[in-house]
C-alpha cells in the first residue's frame, strides 16, 4: 500500500483516488490552458463535484494476490510465445524441411 494512503487512512481521512487519465481529460476540456498547482487543484475540485467519485476502498489480500498471479501468467505466456518463435526460427534455419518430415507431430508446437 502507498505510504501516503496508509498515513492518511490511519488518521481517519476519507480518500478519493482519481485516475490520472480522468483528470487529464478534464483538464483538456477546460478553457484555461494555464498549468499551475492552483489551477490543477481547482480542476480536481470541479471534477469531484461533477462526477460521482467513490471513496477509496482497501483491496483485499486475495484480490492483490490474484492481480499478481494474473501479471505473472501474462509474463510467462509472453516468454513462452517468444521462446516458441525463436525455436521455430532456429529450426527453420537448421532443418528447413522439418514440417514435411515430422508432419502431425509438430502440431503441438503451433498451438
Amino acid at each position: 500500500m502507498n505510504p501516503v494512503v496508509h498515513y492518511l487512512e490511519e488518521r481517519g481521512y476519507v480518500l478519493i483516488i482519481i485516475n490520472p487519465l480522468i483528470s487529464y481529460k478534464a483538464k483538456r476540456l477546460s478553457l484555461r490552458k494555464v498549468k499551475t498547482d492552483a489551477v490543477d487543484a481547482y480542476l480536481l475540485c470541479e471534477l469531484f463535484y461533477k462526477e460521482e467519485l467513490e471513496p477509496y476502498k482497501k483491496r483485499g489480500v486475495q484480490l492483490l494476490n490474484l492481480r499478481n498471479l494474473t501479471r505473472q501468467h501474462e509474463n510467462i505466456t509472453g516468454v513462452m510465445i517468444q521462446t516458441k518463435l525463436q525455436f521455430q526460427a532456429v529450426l527453420d534455419q537448421v532443418f528447413p524441411e522439418y514440417r514435411g518430415v515430422l508432419g502431425i507431430y509438430i502440431r503441438w508446437f503451433h498451438s
